[in-house]
């Protein structure tokens, strides 16, 4: 069977594609927000559940019973702070929560997503979150030497939270717990408190509950519905899967253009199997060069382009002089842009009559983080942003003096 035909037997008629579109399109403002996939969004919901002081009304119930579970479900793991001291310590005016608190490492400065202080029983608890990104090599072991060092008369308890409760690298030290705990947890005390809890907050962690079983795929009706679409449609949903990284980064992308100053405009994207390329203008483009491009990627004949490279785990900005409807003009703009540019750079075969595509800048970063939404954000700003800042006034000066 056809590719094409493939994919409409898989959405024409499909009863349970529909009943599970149904089930995921539940109203839910995680997901309009688009916060599923950023840790720091997790971070700063944890803290707020975690902090006693906050205005959820759990008071320490929260933080009692997920440190308790934490202790009763790794006690392989030595350590001298007691289970039973922390349930029955009041910790709602004892207790002190900190976001990204700055530690010193050996040769920089990092920050621990949680850091929570209880006094009176003098014990530290981090919590190092992770929902996609990879953990760093040396980070744990770092992070906990500074604590140690700074907190030297308290007891530390280092937790590495995860999605499904994976081995940190030092497992020996770490307590693991993973967000299936927290769903768990979270639907307790919903239980145990919601008539002395005001809608809004009941309705806010259930809407985070449902956030949560959705990434750690944890609803079982959801998951049967899954099975027996996969069952039915295995070769069309295989396909898509095979396109599907391109998606993924349609967010990313979105987001890097409401937040950059420069009016950025994306006008075409290029998915393939292992890269992904999108090529946009930014308001000086558009503003100082007219739309002359012959059946390129943008109506412009300069463009920017970021690639994806998910094979060789490289994030590539690219500064490209496409196609002209005149080929003696781009030619003349070659020429000047070989004159009057200081930071671009030429290749020989850029002078070529014939030629349609000319690399004038590039620069990359190795990254493999991908499933690291936020992270990849900043590092494409840091490229636009800082790395070619300086093209961006060369480009500027190019094209502002050049008679099109």
């Amino acid at each position: 069977m056809k590719e094409v035909d493939l994919l409409n037997s898989f959405i024409t008629n499909n009863k349970e594609l529909e009943l599970l579109e149904a089930k995921l399109n539940k109203f839910n403002p995680f997901k309009i927000l688009q916060i599923e996939g950023y840790e720091l969004k997790h971070s700063n919901i944890l803290f707020w559940l975690l902090d006693p002081k906050e205005n959820h009304g759990l008071r320490d119930e929260f933080l009692k019973r997920m440190v308790c579970d934490v202790l009763h479900s790794n006690e392989e793991i030595k350590t001298d702070v007691k289970l039973q001291d922390i349930y029955l310590e009041d910790l709602n005016d004892s207790c002190y929560v900190n976001r990204e608190y700055s530690v010193n490492l050996t040769s920089s400065i990092g920050y621990i997503d949680i850091l929570i202080r209880l006094e009176k029983l003098k014990v530290i608890i981090l919590i190092e979150n992770k929902i996609y990104a990879k953990e760093k090599k040396g980070k744990l072991e770092g992070y906990l030497n500074a604590v140690q060092k700074e907190y030297s008369d308290y007891e530390i308890l280092p937790i590495f939270l995860s999605l499904t409760e994976e081995e940190p690298s030092i497992s020996n030290k770490y307590f693991s717990y993973s967000y299936k705990n927290i769903i768990d947890l979270l639907k307790l005390l919903i239980d145990l408190y919601k008539d002395g809890l005001s809608d809004r907050i009941v309705n806010f962690i259930k809407y985070y509950i449902n956030t949560l079983e959705g990434l750690t795929m944890s609803n079982e009706e959801v998951i049967n519905l899954c099975k027996r679409i996969y069952q039915k449609h295995k070769k069309a949903i295989d396909l898509i899967i095979e396109y599907g990284p391109a998606l993924e980064f349609d967010c990313v992308f979105e987001e890097f253009e409401s937040n950059t100053e420069d009016k950025i405009k994306l006008h075409s994207k290029r998915p393939f199997k292992d890269e992904i390329y999108y090529w946009f203008t930014n308001s000086m483009i558009r503003d100082e060069v007219p739309e002359i491009a012959d059946d390129w990627e943008t109506p412009y004949p300069i463009a920017y382009g970021f690639k994806f490279d998910l094979n060789n785990n490289r994030l590539k900005l690219i500064l490209e002089v496409g196609t002209f409807l005149e080929q003696e003009k781009r030619l003349e703009f070659i020429k000047h842009i070989d004159k009057h540019g200081e930071k671009v750079k030429l290749r020989a075969d850029a002078f070529k009559i014939k030629s349609k595509h000319s690399k004038i800048f590039t620069e990359y970063q190795n990254f493999n983080d991908w499933d690291d939404q936020e992270l990849l954000l900043k590092r494409m700003k840091k490229l636009y942003e800082d790395i070619f800042e300086e093209i961006h006034k060369d480009l500027n000066q190019i094209i502002t003096s050049f008679n099109f």
